[in-house]
């Protein structure tokens, strides 16, 4: 085996989901297509024996297989029924993909002729384990695979069947759990890896710890935002005991989700793709680099995620044993930010403003500056009118909410809104809550702002902000050469 980067001894790694539809043969074939581009042995088992095809993902690598001769994992079953061991490697196909630097094998989930179906109806997986010695005769073949592969990737049946038991509980050491948004699709999913994990105990061979990991999949952060948010938390939650195998104790798990959960991506909703192939790993809102991000954490048995936290760069270089280019650390420049906005029922509003600004914050340092500053004998009017020289930006979350309170003199917001129109400050962005403000103030229907209603992620407005924060830039570069040229 290489085991070049990675773990002492080869994975098993079982890709599973309690409903269909969650792109989980998707997932698997791309960690699989990434690992071989690394010159990792793989082997990808499609024991989703009712509904196969991942083939179908590899059509222009794989014209010279033939689903009407070649056998697959029934007939290799079939086999095993009958004798100890099997000759594995006839059941194999050998293909490359693009990236490939080891060709991928392939155990498709049978021969496509017309009694198919009646030969998996026939198999009696309950008499296989009881009268045939099934159990031994599959850890046999699971140590042979550990033998020649540095990983083997096994795609499991959908829901609570003997098949899915076998790959949820005998094969794996690592159990890909993907889930979509769904109240059925989280409480069946933890059911399983509950059920899993207790009857790993129970099985009579040697095994390490079962290590579950929740994959939160399509998730739209582009038009539900603070839904995808709150499944998010509720995933993280429901699972936290399991995440305690394996994930260290200072990164939170709903963090960790929010970082590696595979995104919706509407145009590879269409057919049988490889994004890692078709669209590659360098957007951070992509599939491929979602993909990556799974690949490297499976690669590395999930070991070591604290350093997938702290640098993703240097985990790549371990897992794949490429040599990745850094930008050299720059001096960022300071932006000091100070935002308007009401309270409690702008929440919404202002976690996606922060969570853009924290994306910003790759390219500048950013300083909000703190609203609840407090000097003895100071109004915070006279506060903020001493701030304001210190201020490069206001942000204004202008939502009906904040409509409500500059109707009223004696709040606050009043007061803060009042000093900032009467002061010079430049550059002040106001981002309105197009379905709720019908006529603000002329003061900012003046300015070029933003609209909430089309910037329902945090991309999209950090885009914007960085193209702001660029202006400012500009802008301070324009005054400093003024200022040198009269000097």
């Amino acid at each position: 085996m290489n085991n070049s980067g990675t773990t002492d001894k080869g994975k098993v790694i079982t890709f599973y989901s309690f409903k269909g539809g969650v792109g989980r043969s998707m997932a698997l074939v791309n960690v699989a297509t990434l690992l071989s581009s690394w010159g990792k042995k793989v082997l990808m088992v499609d024991w989703d024996l009712e509904a196969p095809g991942l083939e179908k993902f590899f059509n222009g690598a794989t014209e010279g297989l033939d689903t009407s001769k070649q056998e697959g994992l029934l007939e290799l079953l079939q086999a095993l029924q009958t004798n100890e061991t099997v000759d594995w490697q006839q059941y194999i196909f050998s293909f490359s993909t693009k990236l490939s630097k080891t060709p991928l094998d392939l155990i498709i989930a049978g021969r496509n002729h017309d009694q198919y179906t009646e030969e998996l109806r026939n198999f009696n997986v309950a008499n296989f384990y009881e009268a045939q010695k099934g159990a031994y005769r599959l850890e046999n073949l699971r140590n042979e695979w550990l033998d020649t592969y540095d990983y083997v990737l096994i795609d499991s049946r959908t829901g609570v069947t003997d098949f899915g038991g076998i790959c949820t509980i005998h094969m794996p050491d690592i159990l890909v759990m993907l889930l979509t948004p769904t109240e059925q699709g989280l409480r069946g999913t933890l059911r399983i890896a509950e059920r899993a994990d207790h009857a790993r105990q129970s099985l009579p061979f040697d095994r390490e710890k079962l290590l579950v990991f929740p994959l939160p999949s399509r998730i739209d952060g582009t038009t539900e935002f603070e839904k995808s948010r709150q499944w998010i938390r509720r995933f993280a939650e429901s699972f936290e005991p399991l995440f305690d195998n394996w994930l260290p104790a200072d990164i939170a798990p709903e963090d960790f989700l929010q970082r590696v959960k595979i995104p919706y991506i509407p145009y590879f909703s269409y057919g049988e793709t490889l994004p890692v192939i078709e669209q590659g790993m360098n957007d951070p809102a992509g599939l491929g680099y979602a993909y990556e991000n799974i690949a490297m954490l499976l690669a590395q048995g999930l070991d070591r995620v604290d350093v997938f936290w702290g640098d993703r760069e240097e985990y790549l270089e371990r897992v794949s044993g490429k040599v990745i280019i850094k930008i050299p650390n720059v001096k960022k420049s300071h932006i000091n930010v100070y935002v308007l906005q009401g309270t409690q029922e702008d929440i919404y509003y202002k976690n996606l403003l922060t969570d853009a600004l924290n994306i910003v914050s790759d390219k500048y340092e950013v300083n909000v500056v703190n609203q609840d500053i407090k000097v003895l004998g100071l109004s915070k009017v006279q506060i903020l009118k001493g701030l304001i020289k210190t201020i490069d930006i206001v942000i204004v979350l202008y939502t009906q909410y904040y409509d409500h309170c500059l109707s009223d003199p004696e709040s606050v917001e009043f007061a803060e809104y009042y000093v900032i129109e009467k002061s010079k400050i430049i550059f002040i962005l106001p981002i309105f809550d197009s379905l709720q403000i019908i006529n603000p103030p002329k003061f900012l229907r003046e300015r070029i702002g933003l609209n909430f209603h089309e910037l329902s992620n945090p991309l999209d407005l950090a885009k914007n902000l960085e193209f702001t924060f660029d202006v400012i830039q500009t802008y301070r570069e324009i005054s400093r050469k003024k200022i040198s040229s009269k000097l």
